[in-house]
Order: C-alpha cells, then sequence, then structure tokens
C-alpha cells in the first residue's frame, strides 16, 4: 500500500463526506497519523484539513499521535473495525499519545476520518469490507406501545428511585436492569411484548434517568453494591413470587450475581450483551470519563455509534445517540468501573435457573468467546442457551426488540417457566 497515497486520498473524501465535515466542524491545530514506521500530520484549521506535512518537515508540530504498527491500521483502512475499537488493548495496539484531552474533544470527527479511510483505500483499487446495508427506517410509530407504561417512585435505602412498569401483575415478573449510564426507557419497546406473560418493572439505578443519586452525588462503583440494590429496590417495589431477571452490558453481568445470591425468587435469566468475567480494562481507560474539559456525550458517541448493529431501525439508531447525549459523566463512569471490575467466575457453579445469553454478533465489547465461556461455567444451570444473531450489536434488546421478546418468551415457555409459575 502507498501510505502517502492513501492519505491524499483520504483527504479527498473527507471533504466530501457531509458527517466529517459536520463533526470536524470545531477541530483546531495538528494531529499526527503513526502509520508504522511513516508519519503524516494532518493540519486542521476552521474544521477543514488544510494540508498534509511529513515527519520530515520539522517546522510542523503536533498536538496528539495516534500510532500504531501498519498491520493494524490495515485493518482500519480495510473497515475490519473503527479507530474506537483499535485504541482497545485487546483488539489492537494503536495509541494516543499527547494531548488526549483535545484528542476526547476532536474523538468524534478523528474517528468518522478513520473510517472514511476504507472508502479511500477502496479508490485506491484495496479490497476493503463490504458497506453495510443502509439500517430500515422502522414503523410509522416505534414507540407506541400496547401496554401502557407506568412511571412511580419508591424509597429504597434513602434513596428515591425511579421504575417504570408494564402489564399486570401475574404468575411471573420481569426484573430488567439497564446498561452502563442508560435507564429504563431503553426497555419500554421489549417490555411490551414480554408483558404478555406478566408484569415488566425496569429501575433506574442511583443518578441514573429520573432517580437521585447517593448522597454526595454519587453513584454505586461496585457489581455487589448494583447488586444488594437491585434486590433491595425488587422488595420495596413489593415485587413477589418467582422473578426472570434480565439485563444488557452491565445489566447483563449482573444478571448472573442475582440468580445466584437469589435462587429461591430467581426462576430464570436472560443476559443480553454480558458476561461472569469482564474485568481487564485499565483504570486509566476511565479517566476522561469525567474530566472537567471532556463532554462524556461526545467523547462516547463515536464508541456507541460503533456498536450499534446493522439492522437497527432509524428510530432506534437516533435514540441511542439521543441518549448518549443526556449521558452523566458521574453514573457513566461509575458504572463501567463496576463493569470493568467484575468476576463472578468462582460463583457460576451456583446457578440453577434456566439460562438464556443473547449476544449479537457485531458487538465487539463483549466477544463470542466471553459469552461462550460464561455459558461454558453454568454448569448446574437447569438449561442454557446462547443466541448470536446477525446484524445485531451491543443493545440487542432495543435494537430488535419484537424479534428478542419473542425469543424470550420461546425460552420461557420451552422450560415450562411460565406454565410452573401459573400452577402456583
Amino acid at each position: 500500500m502507498d501510505l502517502g497515497a492513501l492519505i491524499e486520498s483520504l483527504l479527498k473524501v473527507c471533504e466530501q463526506d457531509e458527517e466529517f465535515l459536520r463533526r470536524s466542524s470545531f477541530v483546531e491545530g495538528n494531529v499526527r497519523l503513526g502509520i508504522g514506521s511513516t508519519g503524516f500530520v494532518l493540519r486542521f484549521s476552521r474544521g477543514h484539513i488544510i494540508g498534509i506535512s511529513g515527519d520530515d518537515d520539522p517546522s510542523v508540530a503536533w498536538d496528539y499521535e495516534i500510532v500504531g504498527p501498519e498491520t493494524d491500521w490495515a485493518r482500519i483502512w480495510k473497515g475490519e473495525m473503527d479507530l474506537t475499537q483499535a485504541v482497545q488493548p485487546k483488539f489492537a495496539s494503536i495509541m494516543v499519545r499527547g494531548n488526549r484531552v483535545k484528542y476526547a474533544a476532536d474523538i468524534g470527527a478523528v474517528v468518522q476520518l478513520t473510517r472514511l479511510m476504507c472508502i479511500a483505500a477502496a479508490e485506491l483499487g484495496v479490497d476493503v469490507k463490504p458497506t453495510a446495508p443502509p439500517p430500515p427506517r422502522g414503523k410509522p410509530n416505534p414507540w407506541e406501545t400496547r401496554h401502557e407504561v407506568l412511571g412511580r417512585y419508591v424509597d429504597v435505602d434513602g434513596v428515591r428511585t425511579y421504575y417504570e412498569s408494564m402489564g399486570d401483575k401475574g404468575p411471573v415478573t420481569f426484573l430488567a436492569m439497564h446498561p452502563a449510564g442508560r435507564d429504563c426507557r431503553q426497555w419500554q419497546q421489549f417490555g411490551d411484548v414480554v408483558a404478555e406473560a406478566g408484569q415488566f418493572v425496569a429501575v433506574d439505578l442511583p443518578g441514573h434517568g429520573k432517580s437521585w443519586p447517593l448522597m454526595g452525588g454519587r453513584c454505586l462503583t461496585t457489581m455487589d453494591e448494583i447488586a444488594s440494590f437491585t434486590w433491595a429496590f425488587h422488595n420495596a417495589a413489593g415485587i413477589g413470587g418467582p422473578t426472570i431477571v434480565l439485563g444488557c452490558s452491565m445489566g447483563g453481568d449482573l444478571v448472573f450475581q442475582l440468580a445466584a445470591e437469589h435462587p429461591n425468587e430467581v426462576v430464570a435469566l436472560v443476559s443480553f450483551q454480558g458476561a461472569d468475567y469482564t474485568a481487564g480494562e485499565p483504570e486509566a481507560a476511565r479517566v476522561l470519563m469525567d474530566h472537567p474539559m471532556v463532554n462524556p456525550a461526545y467523547h462516547h458517541m463515536p464508541r456507541l455509534i460503533s456498536l450499534i448493529g446493522h439492522r437497527t431501525p432509524l428510530p432506534q439508531r437516533e435514540y441511542l445517540q439521543w441518549e448518549t447525549r443526556c449521558y452523566s459523566s458521574v453514573s457513566i463512569k461509575a458504572d463501567l468501573t463496576a463493569f470493568a471490575n467484575f468476576d463472578f467466575r468462582s460463583r457460576m457453579s451456583e446457578i440453577h435457573c434456566p439460562a438464556l445469553l443473547i449476544r449479537g454478533k457485531e458487538d465487539w465489547a463483549v466477544n463470542a468467546e466471553m459469552v461462550n465461556e460464561t455459558a461454558g461455567r453454568l454448569i448446574n444451570a437447569r438449561a442454557v442457551e446462547v443466541v448470536m444473531p446477525e446484524g445485531v450489536g451491543h443493545f440487542s434488546h432495543l435494537e430488535q426488540p419484537e424479534e428478542h421478546g419473542a425469543l424470550v418468551l420461546d425460552f420461557l415457555r420451552q422450560h415450562s417457566i411460565i406454565d410452573k409459575a401459573k400452577k402456583k
């Protein structure tokens, strides 16, 4: 690959891409791309790339550099991953060095630039990954629900806690936990599907959505704390009888701990994009999440976009982006701290209820190996099923609520969870 020709082609592609021009509108300064032993400095002014300099020009200084081996960059320009994934140590060796706060401010434009690399490479005749089809537009009213959504508050250990419920009280209750930094609104369309089998309840953890934070403006930072609070909410809200616990991402981790610690009440678990071991991300990776000069919404937006599956209808896609703009820096850092330190492997034998593990194939944050290894440690569970749908990303319950709601109901009927509960 002629790297100089690639960068020149990239400059032309960027100037024709409306998304890049919108994201780069406030970018000023110089960014170095270190591709193997070769370096290129992109010079930004008023949101445009006004020129490219090589490392042989000592008069051009850069604010930060994005560096890594050419083999990793090749995966980017072939469309196999974008920068948000490439800077994760478990996927590649690309690093950001220099003014990381400025990088956090520029990240939307810089990540879009790396996504455009595959277009630039294709124009030079490189064999790149085919572009995913455009997302479907969705139903005329994608947010309409057959069941009324009721919002209530309850006191949980002194915290004014918000939750939503759908459907009538029945033989089982569904209790759902949101992903990191999110809130219970994500579950409305999914809950509308499964509420035919029992009441569906989704809660906002402290400092999320409409729930008050802990004293001092704090949020829970360990999975033990989150598990304890969630079950205290279960009791405070008057949820009795057989309970099916569901969760996505951080919530998808949490369901394993709830099932193990409350075997008499939890009759089934459904983990979306979760695992029993998600530890390993260094604390340094979370420093910018609550930095006073970094907007958490814009810092996380590129990561969000790369985690959404291509089958996600446009309204759900736009909602996920809007929801990200509502991020609380305290809550997302707290949640991802809990997620990054979760290791429940030694206690998986305590789970006896049926377990359904769902992972979208386009989710790179929780990979297939993590989910399959989790399933393998459910040695005493009455039933274990792993499903990995095509075209689905990290927010499977929201991306395809009808599809996954039906999948969950089929699993519960197959293993007589609903029928058994009806007999009690």
